[in-house]
């Protein structure tokens, strides 16, 4: 690790359990080796006496290449790259954190982040099992307590490589909101409330009452019009399915889940839906006609769901959970499940 200090009149009386003074420091670099990865702060500033730390651009990132990461990791694993020009940590006990090993404060403003993550499909999964969020949070050694977090104008790029000539993306822009009661501690809920912008169209707003051993996980959330086309991007290497048109004109959803399976429905109103099989590889929409009658029969689709009309169909979200898949990826299967039984048709 490397760093320049400058420090004005730093001082700590553990007898009298206070701490006043300023530090700073600039051009701070810490390499992580077992991760390979490098994180790099242009400044920090402790302000004692105002109970505050600000952190001017921070980035954290592999240093290997791709080749280089799946060499190190020959399973599927993110590679992940994150940049905030600009984080805010206000109300910090100063006290609690150097002579307790605890982090208490009241509020963390994050400004612009910027995650890009990169996942290799082709490789084999990771069988590792993952905790839920507040079952990680609850195993943490260092008991932590944040009243509030909130984020503003970020960036999410997501990218999975099903195949060598097939990349996957999804982007959320303008991603903002806040954390609440974030405590190790404390059986009361963490409660999260976002919205970002899907692809640069629809906008998508989730509130989520994380739930622990005791209690269900709750998230409610809605999706605002957009074109389903713009799913392609994922559609297409994921599942080789092209949608060829439609309007998506709101979606709604609701569901609860523990860490075994989800419940809950939505409902998606759209209109004028039309799908082709497309390899995900070549992009030749004809790859599939040799399969003929199993084709015609398992892929159909409800070309149009409209609550206005007496025929609206409402999803049904059910989904057990694969315990060695990250609880976004359950978030995202559960909600997947519900979109499946609104628009394919089951014969």
């Amino acid at each position: 690790m490397t760093a320049t200090f400058l420090v004005d009149a730093f001082s700590l009386d553990s007898t009298h359990s206070w701490i006043k003074g300023k530090m700073e420091v600039y051009d701070l670099k810490y390499f992580d080796g077992e991760s390979s990865s490098l994180l790099r702060l242009d400044t920090i500033r402790l302000d004692c006496t105002e109970k505050s730390i600000t952190i001017q651009n921070m980035a954290w990132a592999t240093t290997l290449s791709i080749a280089g990461f799946i060499k190190k990791y020959p399973f599927q694993k993110d590679m992940v790259g994150l940049t905030i020009p600009h984080i805010s940590i206000q109300g910090i006990d100063f006290v609690q954190a150097f002579e307790r090993e605890n982090v208490t404060c009241k509020k963390v403003e994050i400004n612009l982040p910027n995650l890009n993550i990169y996942r290799n499909r082709q490789l084999r999964a990771d069988q590792a099992e993952k905790p839920l969020f507040s079952e990680l949070l609850q195993s943490s050694s260092i008991p932590i307590k944040v009243d509030s977090i909130q984020i503003a104008k970020g960036l999410i790029r997501y990218k999975e490589q099903y195949h060598p000539s097939s990349l996957g993306r999804i982007i959320f822009s303008n991603v903002g909101g806040h954390i609440l009661h974030v405590n190790s501690t404390s059986d009361e809920s963490i409660v999260i409330n976002a919205e970002a912008n899907v692809q640069s169209e629809g906008k998508l707003k989730v509130a989520i009452r994380l739930g622990d051993q005791h209690r269900l996980t709750k998230v409610n959330g809605t999706l605002s019009s957009m074109k389903l086309s713009s799913f392609n991007s994922m559609a297409v290497p994921l599942a080789g399915v092209n949608i060829t048109s439609g309007q998506l004109n709101h979606m709604n959803f609701s569901f609860m889940y523990d860490g075994r399976k989800s419940t809950g429905d939505l409902s998606m109103d759209y209109s004028n839906l039309k799908v082709a099989l497309q390899d995900a590889q070549t992009g030749n929409a004809n790859f599939l006609q040799h399969m003929g009658s199993f084709v015609a029969n398992t892929l159909k689709v409800r070309s149009n769901n409209l609550s206005s009309r007496g025929n609206f169909v409402k999803g049904t979200i059910a989904f057990e959970r694969d315990q060695t898949k990250s609880e976004i990826s359950y978030w995202w299967k559960s909600l997947y499940s519900g979109i499946k039984s609104t628009v394919w048709i089951q014969n």
